[in-house]
C-alpha cells in the first residue's frame, strides 16, 4: 500500500513539475512563456503583460483592451521590419556600388594588359 502511494505521489510530483515548468523545454518545442507581472493598483490585482499599459475611464482603473494592446505590438512590429528593409536597401546600394568599382578596376586591369609595352 506504501508503494502505490509513493508511486502516486512521485507521478503527480514529477506531472506537476512538467506542467508547471517554464524554462524547460515542453514536448521538443521552443516556446516562451509569455512575461506577465502581477499588478495592484487601488486595491486591484492584475496579471498582464509586462508592456501592458493601464487607463482609468469613468473611474474605473483597467488594462487597456488587448485589440489596442495586440495593435499597439503590431505597429511596433511592422515599424521596426521597415527600418530593417530600409538597412537593407542601402547594404544593397553599396554592394551594387562595390561591385561596379570591382567591374571597372578589372576591365582597366584588362585594357592595361592588352596594350603593347613600351620598349
Amino acid at each position: 500500500m506504501r508503494a502505490i502511494c509513493f508511486s502516486i505521489l512521485v507521478f503527480f510530483f514529477l506531472s506537476t513539475r512538467a506542467l508547471t515548468a517554464e524554462d524547460d523545454d515542453i514536448l521538443g518545442t521552443d516556446l516562451k512563456v509569455i512575461p506577465f507581472k502581477k499588478v495592484t493598483k487601488k486595491g486591484l490585482t492584475f496579471r498582464v503583460p509586462d508592456d501592458m499599459p493601464f487607463v482609468e475611464k469613468d473611474g474605473i482603473l483597467k488594462p487597456i483592451e488587448f485589440e489596442e494592446y495586440f495593435y499597439s505590438k503590431i505597429k511596433k512590429l511592422e515599424t521596426q521590419i521597415d527600418d530593417l528593409m530600409a538597412r537593407i536597401r542601402q547594404a544593397q546600394s553599396a554592394v551594387e556600388k562595390l561591385e561596379k568599382n570591382v567591374e571597372a578596376g578589372r576591365s582597366k586591369q584588362s585594357e592595361d594588359a592588352q596594350k603593347p609595352l613600351p620598349g
